[in-house]
């Protein structure tokens, strides 16, 4: 299974805590699939304006190698 995040899903579930799901979806093999345009809004713009879920969207992207993807390219 592919899942493809847009930024609202993405900044509320960091937002309430439920990071965790994406972990889990992970585990069980999901493919989570970042849109750079997503990225840069989430973790770009979110920085510059100093939002906390910024940085934890960051990490997981990093640690958790999520794809981030510019669909011009595909």
């Amino acid at each position: 299974m592919i899942i493809v995040l847009n930024a609202t899903p993405l900044i509320y579930v960091t937002k309430i805590g439920f990071s965790w799901i994406f972990e889990k979806l992970r585990e069980l093999g999901v493919k989570i699939i970042v849109p750079e345009t997503v990225y840069q809004e989430v973790v770009t713009i979110g920085k510059e304006k100093e939002f906390s879920d910024a940085i934890i969207v960051n990490e997981w992207c990093l640690w958790f190698y999520y794809l981030i993807v510019d669909w011009q390219y595909l």
